[in-house]
């Protein structure tokens, strides 16, 4: 059975969607991959505010100039 509410005598729905938000490349200079997750992670959770939240296994393909970073996943 669908719920529809009637509001000022006209029936409403509920809708949902999923959002694709586009591919981001964050770029900074860190100390540490580590560093560089939690300021990525804190960065975009303070922007997208109750929007959105991501988390670690948002990102991937880390790619780093530090000669020892052989790890690319998050």
């Amino acid at each position: 059975m669908v719920k529809t509410f009637t509001k000022m005598s006209k029936k409403v729905y509920r809708y949902e969607c999923t959002i694709k938000l586009p591919e981001l490349n964050p770029v900074r200079y860190c100390a540490s991959k580590e560093e560089f997750i939690e300021g990525v992670l804190n960065e975009y959770n303070e922007a997208g505010a109750e929007l959105f939240e991501i988390d670690r296994s948002n990102i991937c393909n880390i790619d780093s100039d530090e000669e020892d970073d052989d790890d690319d996943e998050a």
